[in-house]
Formats: structure tokens, sequence, C-alpha cells
């Protein structure tokens, strides 16, 4: 729901915490591992009909909250809602300390993500025994259990628009860059759109490329901080590099440094210089805002705030 006051008082979460705990519990009588993905009972298919019952309801509900309208069937609602949020493409980490997945669901698992009739297919599993139980027992297995109980918390997120707590899973979140992204071989679209949350700072967003280096260096020049001093220095060098940069500064101590381990000590660098609450928020989808090199210092355009991410780039798309 996009009116986050409309959902003071959360419908679904509660019964949510409840199937989650049945869940859990029912780990400590049967071994959640990659071996047992098959596994299936009459608890499990009941708890997979009430996770079920209840994606429905949030399907109508956040259908309604976008289209003041009911749906005429729930595949319409689905659609909708995919097509608004990217829901298909949203990522969870198995993170109970009673499930013991080797491979599957790691590092990340998107429920939402399944071919039709496969056997990651948790509706196509729920409408088989809703409809012959004694025949379709088997579908109803640990493996549609465990996405079906992801895809139902991913949906009370969106439906309460706010981080939900959870015993089960870790929702994948692009962290803050503290009001930067660095976009230097990082596949930046892909991990937005995988996250469920984003942490930012609540201000302007600039997204930094390689062949954007002038710039870089007259935007890193500005900051003009002792505690950033010797970064600045070399950055304003005509043939700085950001990336060469923070490997001269770190990696040289340590030539087994990944790419990563500099990047997040580049974002530790830019975190002395910034200022701001964090915020975390639900991700919505995000706008990319193109700036010439002299627009970048203007404040973001009113239009631009809100609900959704913004990031800049330092060359117009004409």
């Amino acid at each position: 729901m996009t009116d986050k006051s409309k959902n003071s008082t959360n419908l679904y979460f509660p019964v949510y915490r409840n199937i989650e705990s049945e869940v859990i519990e029912l780990s400590k009588g049967i071994y959640f591992s990659d071996e047992q993905l098959k596994v299936y009972s009459i608890k499990i298919s009941e708890l997979l009909s009430r996770c079920l019952t209840e994606i429905e309801s949030l399907y109508k509900d956040l259908y309604r909250g976008l289209k003041k309208d009911d749906p005429e069937k729930i595949g319409d609602a689905w659609r909708l809602l995919d097509n608004e949020w990217g829901l298909s493409a949203k990522q969870l980490a198995v993170t109970s300390d009673n499930f013991f997945f080797d491979e599957s669901f790691q590092p990340y698992f998107a429920p939402f993500d399944y071919i039709n009739r496969s056997v990651d297919d948790f509706y196509a599993a729920y409408n088989a025994i809703k409809h012959d139980r004694a025949k379709n027992l088997p579908k109803a297995n640990l493996n549609v259990l465990i996405r079906a109980l992801g895809a139902l918390y991913i949906l009370n997120i969106y439906y309460k628009n706010e981080p939900l707590p959870s015993a089960a899973f870790t929702p994948k979140k692009a962290d803050r860059a503290v009001g930067v992204f660095l976009d230097i071989g990082l596949d930046l679209d892909e991990l937005l759109k995988s996250s469920l949350y984003i942490e930012y700072m609540p201000y302007d967003y600039m997204m930094w490329r390689e062949d954007n280096l002038e710039g870089i260096q007259k935007i890193v020049g500005k900051l003009n901080k002792s505690d950033v001093k010797e970064l600045v220095d070399k950055l304003n060098k005509s043939s700085a590099n950001l990336l060469a940069v923070s490997n001269e500064l770190f990696a040289l101590e340590n030539p087994k440094i990944s790419v990563g381990d500099t990047l997040r000590k580049t974002f530790d660098i830019f975190e002395k210089i910034a200022t701001g609450e964090i915020v975390t928020i639900i991700n919505k989808g995000y706008d990319k805002l193109y700036f010439s090199l002299d627009e970048l210092h203007l404040t973001v355009p009113d239009a631009a705030k809100g609900q959704k991410i913004v990031a800049y780039d330092q060359l117009r798309k004409n």
C-alpha cells in the first residue's frame, strides 16, 4: 500500500508471524536441509494453504491500494504488483538458525521467480492440494513451503511499507553508499532490482563512472576535508582514477584485498564527510536523473523526491 497510515493496523503480519513460528517449530522435528526438500506431510500442506490464503488476500488488498478497484482475477493482481514493484526479482536470505540449507536458497532466493508448474511453483502446489489432497499431497513439500512463506513475508513488507522483522529470513538490502553510488564495474541496476530495502542518505545521489573522471575530481575537490586530504589530493591529479586511487591507498597494503573490500573502504572514507540520517525505505523502484556537470550541485527537484530512489549520472542522456 502506498498510504502508510492506512496500514497502521496490519491485519496480515500477526498471521504471518504465527505461521512463521509454526514453520520454525516444524524444523525442530524435521531437519531442514537440501536432502529434505521433497519431504511432505499433512502439516506442511496445512501451512502451505494458510500461506496462500494470506497471499491471495494480500494480492487483492495491494491491488486495491494501487488501482482503487478489485481485480477480476488473482492473476491480474499479481501482474500489476510485479510490473509496479518488480516482485519477481526481490530476494531473501534464509537465516533461521534451525534451517541448514547448504545449496538451496543460497545465498539468496527470489520466492516469486519460478516457472509455472515447476517444482518451485508454490501456487500450483497449493491449487493441486486444494482440489485433490489425496492425490497431490507430495506436492506440498518443504521446498514450496519455504518459498510460499518467503513470498508472504515480502508481500507483508510492501503492504506495511516499512521494514518488518522475521525469524526465518533477511531481505536483500542495497546498503548505503553515503549519498554516492560508485558505478565501477558493478551491476547496480541488478542490485537495486533484487533488493527489498534501500539504505540511503536523504540527500542527493550521484552515480560516478570511470568515464567521468573530470567530474569526479571537481566534486571530490570541493570536499576539502582534512580527514580525506590524501584521497582528495590524489583524485585532483589529471590522471586520477577512483578505483586506482582506492587501490593505491588501501589495496597495496594487502595485495590480496578484493575490489569489493577496496570499494567498501572507499565508502568508509566518504562516510566521514557525510551528514544526515540514514533512512531505510522499501524498494518500489528507482529513477535515474541525468544532469550536466554544471547542474550536479543543484537541489534535487521536488518531483524526484518521495518513494523513488534517485541516482544521478554525470552525463545527460539526450
